[in-house]
């Protein structure tokens, strides 16, 4: 275990539960609790048992940061963010995306050419979506990213395990921040634009078949 990695940790969370101008009595107390333990930690004369105990506390106490105070918990900014993904999640929907169950998936040479045109256009809508909520996604987490979450991310990616929240964030934000765009070639970024252009395209033009398509069963119904 890295020790002093998970130190600055509980430094960090120390600090966040201390610097309150509410009347926050286990806040404070735990605050002072974590302070305590790292110092004793890393006293000239502390043991590994010691070190290992301290270590365990403050992690025993990071596995509850999502019951912490309002304004206290880690990536609180990514909240909202963290619930739209659980929502879209097909474990919320089972049998969803698309019939899991099945054991063998058809060809379509079995299939009529009308059966296939419908099956290829849900499967493209399928695909055109899911870029569409990346994107959107992606987005709302580079706006999220403020200052504090920042320091939570660069901490918390160095623990061994109980990251989830970093690792999701990694893989919403990855290829999109500054750094990263500097190192792809600059043809390599047209390609990947235009191919999410020629997506959202086709996904305009497949709703607007399928719009006309109600509009004619909405006015037969009218009739």
């Amino acid at each position: 275990m890295d020790y002093d990695s998970v130190y600055k940790l509980g430094q960090k969370i120390a600090e966040e539960l201390g610097y309150s101008e509410s009347v926050d009595t286990l806040g404070k107390w735990m605050s002072q609790y974590i302070a305590e333990l790292i110092v004793k930690a890393e006293a000239d004369d502390c043991d590994n048992s010691i070190k290992q105990e301290c270590a365990e506390e403050i992690l025993k106490i990071w596995s509850y940061r999502k019951t912490l105070p309002n304004g206290k918990r880690p990536f609180e900014s990514f909240e909202r963010i963290f619930y739209t993904l659980d929502s879209l999640s097909d474990k919320q929907r089972p049998h969803y995306r698309y019939f899991n169950n099945l054991q063998h998936k058809a060809t379509e040479e079995q299939q009529p050419d009308e059966i296939q045109k419908y099956l290829q256009t849900a499967e493209g809508l399928d695909l055109a979506a899911r870029m569409l909520i990346k994107i959107y996604l992606s987005n709302a987490a580079k706006l999220a990213m403020d200052d504090s979450s920042k320091d939570w991310v660069t901490l918390a990616s160095q623990l061994s395990e109980d990251k989830e929240e970093v690792d999701v964030i990694s893989r919403l934000i990855l290829g999109t921040d500054d750094e990263d765009e500097s190192k792809k070639k600059k043809t390599q970024k047209i390609k990947e634009i235009d191919e999410k252009i020629n997506k959202i395209k086709a996904f305009k033009e497949m709703s607007s078949i399928l719009i006309s398509e109600l509009e004619k069963s909405k006015s037969e119904i009218e009739k």
